[in-house]
């Protein structure tokens, strides 16, 4: 972009060079008979001074008398005080104008603003009438929701009740089964005992010393901490230890051998448990404690086992919840989606917003000084006045409506459409002007923008281009009036041939104020050696010309006199 902008501003000083280059060539050209002129000027100066100076001695003795009577000097202090006062009273008178004009605008805006403020509030009531129903259906269906879940938990609560019977029963009769089993156990018991009372009491001595050395070794394997009065875990020996004394045991023969392995098996390598923590149920219990404790232990695993709850209380709750979960999923991803698009909504309208205002705040400043440029001349140097204003002061200007108004020179302020056709049109082109200013286009194009001007206009219009054509600022000018395009350099012209039927082009250098007197006859005789002896007989030419003037280009569909 800032390349861009210094290439064209180097154009544009090139361009400007070569004007200041040409400007010069012309100055010198014209400084010899500028200076003659200027002694010519002096010496009628010096000639109307004198003029004047006797007019003033006849006049001061002609008003003497009245110039006496009224207390001023001579009668051109006279004069010089009543234009003054006539010129500070059509002042006044336009200043009032203007300011009667700015207070029913503002007026018409403040009516505008309060109407609209009102249109909004509506809305506004509207909308949360609206938000309100919303409420209201999301609560309604939020009750069914929880209704349909209360049913469904007193529902899980009566399946939960009649489970607590089950259970009630089947402990009962698992208790019964278990007495019996007791029972029977303790009589078989009672009859092995009597069978084998020494090989059995041996066999559980046996049995237990393995068992507590298992569990020993068990402990310590798997380094659990058990309460040890004496000893320690460490003293068990390997595995691979005890293999050779199995090896050693199997080699004394006889009652030897036997008592070997009863020593083997009763030994608990200075181990000894620390009961004190156990209840004194557990440390007073006989023998069938630990049968007792592995019968309630299996007896709760098969209660467990074969508790059975109804599922499909529990699938309907679940279907219940995920439904609830469903809604309410469903409510904060269209809550999240809303926050989502409200938030790229406000990017855009602010954005938009920054752009409206950015490009109504310079074509404002910009079009007071085109129009200035445009109805300025020399009766009227400081041109007229033109000013936008938008209609409603809202967030939202770029949907309200904007105001043009605009004031020629030394005239009263009226609405647009109480302005004559050209009044209008030099008001539409300072706003063109003023809108290009801010996003330069590569070239205008105006078509007939001079119909409905008079002569003085279309020369401001003419200044105006010649002013600020170049290479930044093109223009493609079609135009009816040959005021609007005879200070150009050169005019291409499409006209059509009758002998082929067909269209051709011409040329013509116009860079002179006029054509000396010697190249009329040539340029006569080149027209007519082109077949356009008519044309040279009625010294016009007809159809469609471009005029290039620096760099603006100018058509003319009307006839355009070139001699």
């Amino acid at each position: 972009m800032a390349r861009d902008e210094l290439n064209a501003f180097d154009k544009n000083l090139k361009s400007k060079q070569k004007e200041l280059d040409n400007a010069e060539h012309q100055l010198d050209e014209w400084e010899p008979k500028h200076n003659e002129k200027t002694a010519e000027l002096e010496s009628t100066r010096s000639t109307v001074a004198k003029f004047e100076n006797a007019i003033s001695q006849v006049e001061d003795k002609i008003f003497a008398n009245f110039c006496k009577r009224l207390g001023y000097e001579n009668v051109r202090a006279y004069e010089a005080q009543q234009g003054s006062l006539e010129q500070e009273a059509a002042q006044k008178r336009q200043d009032f104008a203007l300011h009667k004009s700015r207070l029913t605008n503002a007026l018409a805006l403040q009516t505008t603003t309060f109407n609209s403020t009102k249109d909004r509030l509506r809305k506004l009531e509207e909308s949360l009438q609206r938000l309100q129903t919303d409420i209201e259906n999301y609560e309604a269906e939020k009750a069914q929701i929880e209704e349909t879940l209360g049913d469904d938990r007193d529902e899980l609560e009566a399946l939960i009740e009649s489970i607590d019977v089950v259970k009630a029963e089947h402990t009962d009769k698992s208790k019964r089964v278990e007495e019996i089993r007791q029972e029977r156990q303790k009589k078989n018991k009672e009859i092995e005992a009597r069978k084998k009372e020494i090989n059995a009491l041996e066999a559980e001595v046996q049995k237990n010393s393995a068992g507590k050395f298992a569990l020993l070794r068990k402990c310590k394997l798997e380094q659990i901490q058990i309460p040890l009065a004496e000893g320690s875990l460490d003293d068990i020996p390997n595995e691979d230890v005890l293999l050779r004394e199995d090896e050693d045991a199997m080699d004394v023969d006889g009652q030897d051998g036997a008592e070997a392995a009863m020593e083997a098996a009763m030994d608990d390598h200075g181990i000894e448990i620390d009961f004190d923590g156990l209840d004194e149920e557990l440390k007073d219990a006989d023998l069938d404690a630990e049968d007792k404790l592995q019968e309630k232990i299996s007896s709760l695993t098969a209660e467990l086992e074969k508790l059975n709850p109804n599922m499909r209380a529990m699938e309907r709750l679940e279907s219940v919840k995920s439904r609830l979960e469903s809604t309410e999923q469903d409510f904060e991803d269209a809550r999240a989606a809303a926050k989502e698009a409200k938030e790229a909504f406000n990017e855009v309208k602010n954005k938009r917003y920054e752009l409206f205002n950015k490009a109504f705040a310079h074509i404002q400043e910009q079009i007071t000084h085109v129009y200035k440029d445009l109805t300025r001349s020399d009766a009227y140097p400081l041109g007229g006045q033109a000013y936008l204003d938008i209609e409603e002061d809202t967030d939202t200007p770029y949907l309200s409506g904007i105001k043009y108004h605009a004031m020629p020179p030394l005239k009263r302020f009226r609405d647009m459409e109480h302005l004559s056709g050209g009044e209008k049109t030099m008001a539409a082109l300072a706003l063109l002007f003023a809108i290009h200013s801010y996003s330069p286009s590569p070239f205008f194009v105006l078509d007939e923008v001079d119909a409905a001007l008079d002569n003085a206009n279309v020369d401001k219009i003419k200044k105006y281009i010649r002013e600020h054509a170049g290479p930044g600022m093109q223009f493609i000018v079609i135009s009816l009036k040959t005021g609007l395009f005879q200070d150009s350099e050169s005019l291409i012209g499409v006209y059509r041939d009758q002998d082929v039927n067909s269209s051709k082009t011409l040329t013509l250098d116009v860079s002179f104020p006029y054509l000396p007197g010697q190249y009329e006859n040539e340029l006569t005789s080149w027209i007519a050696s082109q077949q356009y002896g008519v044309l040279a007989q009625r010294g016009m030419i007809y159809g469609s010309l471009m005029v290039w003037a620096g760099s603006c280009v100018y058509l003319a569909r009307c006839s355009f006199a070139c001699l």
